[in-house]
C-alpha cells in the first residue's frame, strides 16, 4: 500500500474530512488533499503529527509491516558501537534522514548515515527523449499526457460531505459515560407517568399525548451530543410541539379563536425547519451561501403580512434583498466566519 492509499484509509477509518484534519495538523486542505492525490507528500514534522494523531509509529505510515522478514533494514554498525535499523520504506518516501536523527540523539546520527556519503556516488541522471507526435519510442513505462488534460486533472477538485459521525478519539471518558448513563434512563416512562398525570388531574388527554413527542427529542438530543452534530437532533419536532402549544394557548387558555395567532405559529415555526438544517450547514461549511435566505425573507413577509393585512403588498420589498444577499454572500462570510469564502 502506497503513502498516499494509507493517508487517505487511515483518515476514512477516523472519520475526519480533509478540512478536519488539516485543522488538526495546522495546513492547509489543500496540502492534505495533495498528500491523498500523491501530488506531494507530507514533511517529517507532519509525518510525526499524523502518526501521533493516528496513534501509530512512523515507519507503520511509511508502509513498513511490523515484524515482516521481508523488510530490508540497514543494520551497518557505527564506529560507536551504534547499531541502527534503518526500514527502507522510509528511504523511499523521501525521510530517511529525519528518521535518522529522530532515533538517535546528538551527532550519532551524522555518523553512522552521513547526507553525503562518498560510498555512493551520485549517477548521471540520462534525460528522457521528448515525445514524437503524441507517442514515444523506447522501452519506458511513461506515459505522456497533453498540457491541457493535465492542466484540467490538476485543477479538478473532489467535494466529500461532512462526515462527523463518529470520529474514533473525539468524546472523552465522561462525555462518553454521560451518554451511556443518558440512553438507560426511561425516559420513556417518564413521559408516560405525564401523559396520564395531566390527562387524568386536568382532563387534559386531548393534548397530554404531546408529552409522547419529547421522547424521540430526548434521543436525538443525546446522539447530537455524542457525535458532536447537530444535525442528527430532530428539529421538526421542536416545530411541531410549539406549534400545538401555541394552538393550546388560543383555544383553551384565551378561549379566542382569530385564527391570526395559529396561522402566524405555523408560518414561524414550520418554515424554521429549513432555516434551521441550512444555518447548520452554513455555520459547518463557513459559507453562508448554504444558508436559504429566500424561506427567511418568505417568512417575515407573511408575519408582516398578517400582522399589518393592509401593508401586505408594501412588504413586497423584501424579496429584493434576496439578489444582495447572494452577490454580497462573500463579505458576509468574512463578517461573520472572519475570512473570504474561497
Amino acid at each position: 500500500m502506497t503513502l498516499q492509499d494509507k493517508l487517505y484509509k487511515l483518515r476514512r477509518e477516523k472519520g475526519y474530512s480533509q478540512e478536519e484534519l488539516a485543522e488538526k495538523l495546522d495546513v492547509s486542505r489543500q496540502a492534505v488533499s495533495k498528500w491523498e492525490r500523491g501530488e506531494s507528500s507530507p514533511d517529517i514534522n507532519n509525518i510525526i503529527a499524523i502518526a501521533k494523531l493516528y496513534d501509530i509509529s512512523v515507519d507503520e505510515l511509511a508502509g513498513c509491516i511490523r515484524g515482516d522478514a521481508s523488510v530490508s533494514y540497514d543494520s551497518t554498525p557505527a564506529s560507536n558501537g551504534i547499531s541502527l535499523k534503518k526500514p527502507s520504506c522510509a528511504e523511499n518516501a523521501g525521510i530517511a534522514d529525519d528518521f535518522i536523527r529522530m532515533s538517535v540523539d546528538g551527532d550519532s546520527a551524522d555518523e553512522i548515515y552521513p547526507q553525503n556519503s562518498a560510498a555512493q556516488p551520485q549517477q548521471d541522471i540520462i534525460p528522457e527523449p521528448a515525445p514524437q507526435n503524441g507517442a514515444f519510442s523506447g522501452n519506458t513505462s511513461h506515459t505522456y499526457e497533453d498540457c491541457s488534460s493535465r492542466k484540467a486533472k490538476r485543477k479538478k477538485r473532489s467535494f466529500k460531505v461532512y462526515d462527523n459521525a463518529s470520529p474514533a478519539n473525539v468524546n472523552s471518558p465522561q462525555k462518553t459515560e454521560f451518554c451511556r448513563k443518558a440512553k438507560k434512563f426511561p425516559f420513556w416512562a417518564l413521559m408516560l407517568f405525564l401523559f396520564f398525570f395531566f390527562g387524568g388531574m386536568f382532563d387534559l388527554f386531548g393534548w397530554s399525548w404531546i408529552f409522547f413527542l419529547f421522547i424521540p427529542l430526548y434521543y436525538t438530543s443525546i446522539a447530537a451530543y455524542e457525535k458532536n452534530n447537530m444535525m442528527y437532533f430532530c428539529y421538526p419536532l421542536v416545530a411541531t410541539i410549539a406549534f400545538l402549544g401555541c394552538v393550546f394557548i388560543e383555544n383553551d387558555l384565551l378561549r379566542h379563536y382569530s385564527g391570526t395567532l395559529t396561522s402566524i405559529a405555523a408560518i414561524f415555526w414550520f418554515l424554521s425547519i429549513p432555516l434551521y438544517y441550512t444555518g447548520i450547514l452554513a455555520y459547518r461549511k463557513k459559507q453562508c451561501i448554504y444558508f436559504c435566505f429566500p424561506v427567511l425573507v418568505t417568512m417575515v413577509y407573511l408575519i408582516f403580512g398578517l400582522m399589518y393585512s393592509r401593508l401586505f403588498t408594501a412588504f413586497l420589498w423584501l424579496f429584493a434583498l434576496i439578489p444582495f444577499y447572494y452577490v454580497y454572500s462573500s463579505s458576509i462570510d468574512k463578517r461573520i466566519f472572519g475570512r473570504k469564502r474561497k
